[in-house]
């Protein structure tokens, strides 16, 4: 979205959004429609509290982009090296 112009981007979690759907309706019913209208509401009436998303920079995305691409390739060839490694961004320790 970044890439495609939008200057401010905000990442809303899922329970801030079950939270507020309680303002909406007391059904607890979901549907697209529905929680775009929440979503919206939210933005225009709690973006005080909302945090605007920045992007990494590009060498952290390219990084992630590598890792990322190593991991899928590993888990279709060699899935057991996965599982001897916690993480690909992980610190190896010796002694």
């Amino acid at each position: 979205m970044w890439g495609h112009g939008y200057t401010c981007v905000y990442v809303i979690p899922p329970s801030q959004v079950n939270g507020t759907r309680s303002r909406y309706g007391q059904s607890g019913a979901r549907s697209d429609p529905g929680d775009a209208f929440v979503l919206a509401d939210m933005l225009r009436t709690d973006r005080g509290r909302l945090q605007v998303w920045h992007p990494d920079h590009v060498l952290t995305r390219q990084v992630v982009r590598l890792s990322n691409r190593l991991r899928a390739v590993l888990w279709r060839y060699y899935p057991a090296a996965l599982a001897v490694f916690g993480g690909l961004d992980s610190q190896l320790e010796f002694g």
